[in-house]
């Protein structure tokens, strides 16, 4: 079906988008143009779906105010994404909890500290990364 493609394909993003994140060796610096000019038409954007995947405590977003071209060149503040050292030993079948999705059961584990988790809140299945999810083994 349509719909069963559809979830293929943002699986397919949603790996692409965290060996992107694995892929940087000491700083990793995410923007999105909140809106842009395009063919003469401005055009607005919502940041990737994913950004709201990763752990808060890792992430420190910061919204900076629309940038001209007089400031063109000048160095922007940045902030690091540094992944955890201490994330919980965790098998399949072990009940976790996300801290944005709720709590949830692991489903699968995979090389590369990569897990399953299905939500109880909506019944989705997430792929993770451990060293970025803010998920602790629960009871």
């Amino acid at each position: 079906s349509s719909r069963s493609i559809e979830e293929q394909g943002i699986e397919e993003e949603r790996r692409l988008f965290y060996v992107g994140i694995t892929r940087a060796e000491e700083r990793l610096v995410l923007t999105h143009a909140s809106s842009r000019l395009l063919w003469g038409r401005t055009t607005h954007n919502l940041p990737s779906r994913f950004l709201d995947e990763l752990p808060d405590l890792q992430v420190e977003r910061e919204r900076l105010r629309a940038s001209s071209w007089r400031n063109y060149g000048t160095p922007a503040q940045t902030r690091d994404l540094q992944p955890k050292t201490d994330h919980p030993a965790l098998s399949t079948g072990d009940s976790v909890r996300h801290g944005t999705l709720g709590e949830g059961v692991v489903t699968r584990m995979e090389a590369g500290g990569l897990v399953t988790v299905r939500f109880a809140a909506d019944g989705s299945e997430r792929k993770l990364m451990l060293d970025y999810a803010p998920l602790e083994k629960i009871a």
